[in-house]
């Protein structure tokens, strides 16, 4: 399950308002408080594909001029435990 953390810039302060109510209305977006012409938002989505549709969608929707990255965490597990941390084995404690 991804969760990206980012920070949208607009065009204008006009556009915050109908921003604020588009992307609240998705269960997937935290919306956050504004601050001038940006706005923070973390997305919680079911996997890749989805996350990268709703960027999409996000990044389509008028005002938004910019998307900038602040986090973003891959919660899906690796077939094999492959690219997760694993605990150094007692030989490997053995030889630090």
């Amino acid at each position: 399950m991804p969760i990206s953390g980012l920070v949208l810039s607009l065009t204008n302060d006009a556009v915050m308002d109908d921003l604020v109510v588009r992307l609240s209305t998705d269960p997937r977006i935290d919306v956050g408080t504004p601050h001038g012409k940006r706005l923070p938002v973390v997305l919680d989505t079911a996997d890749s594909a989805e996350d990268r549709e709703l960027w999409r969608w996000i990044r389509s929707q008028p005002g938004v001029c910019y998307v900038d990255v602040s986090f973003i965490h891959f919660d899906e597990p690796r077939p094999g435990g492959v690219g997760r941390l694993q605990e150094p084995s007692s030989q490997e404690n053995d030889q630090a």
